[in-house]
């Protein structure tokens, strides 16, 4: 998906996702507890059917894919050989932002932390890592608000990732 400028190939990578996601775990447009968004004194963390449906915007998950494998190679070269620590805050139940990008990496170049409050997204998170048998990729999953977190000394954080955009900078909790 994000190697390639076609935008039909992009829209079907998209969809393709999507549903190899929902094949490990389904989440039900019925179930309120999926579609249910959580309020907290710093925001609103959305639902994760609404989370999960953000994969099908396939121009914005391809920008977001290609920029954060690009932040990565940069750090790469910074950092010369060193593993690249990304912390992903508000993963959703899919880690969209990550996941992927464990087919064009190894666990020696990338881990990651992931940051969730929502407990059916953590659930579901979880079913995908073991799913897909990539648990050599993550340093740590944290259950909890990220506007709480702080970085741990022995193992920096390089690259922060956190699916927000438009009104999402004033109302979504992590940022």
């Amino acid at each position: 998906m994000f190697t390639t400028n076609e935008i039909g190939a992009q829209f079907k990578a998209a969809d393709d996702l999507y549903n190899l996601f929902l094949e490990v775990d389904k989440l039900h447009w019925d179930n309120k507890e999926h579609g249910r968004h959580l309020a907290s004194p710093q925001g609103t963390a959305i639902g994760p059917v609404w989370a999960a449906m953000c994969i099908k915007d396939a121009l914005r998950t391809h920008q977001f894919l290609r920029g954060i494998l690009q932040a990565i190679r940069v750090m790469q070269a910074k950092l010369s050989g060193q593993r690249i620590h990304l912390l992903y805050a508000g993963t959703g139940p899919f880690a969209t932002l990550a996941l992927p990008l464990t087919t064009v990496l190894s666990a020696e170049e990338i881990q990651f932390t992931f940051i969730e409050v929502n407990e059916v997204s953590i659930s579901t998170l979880q079913k995908a890592i073991e799913a897909f048998e990539i648990q050599p990729f993550i340093y740590k999953f944290i259950r909890g608000d990220a506007t709480n977190f702080t970085t741990d000394p022995e193992n920096p954080v390089h690259i922060i990732v956190t699916e927000t955009m438009q009104a999402g900078l004033q109302k979504e909790p992590q940022v």
